[in-house]
């Protein structure tokens, strides 16, 4: 079964960068950058440390969510 996680976009205007990260959750993230592998970076951390977080929560603490 597949389950979308994430969905990522990323801007460009004028000399800056953002990207938003949109996630399962209903939860939306804002990041801005002058240079895009840094805003690449700050989005792909956030998404591993948000993985982690939900890796290590108990099981039941899922089943009470639903």
């Amino acid at each position: 079964m597949e389950e979308l996680l994430y969905s990522v976009g990323i801007y460009k205007n004028n000399a800056d960068y953002s990207g938003k990260i949109f996630s399962n959750n209903n939860e939306i993230k804002e990041f801005h950058s002058k240079n895009i592998d840094d805003l690449l970076r700050d989005i792909i951390a956030d998404m591993e440390l948000d993985h982690e977080e939900s890796s290590n929560l108990p099981k039941d603490f899922f089943e009470d969510t639903e």
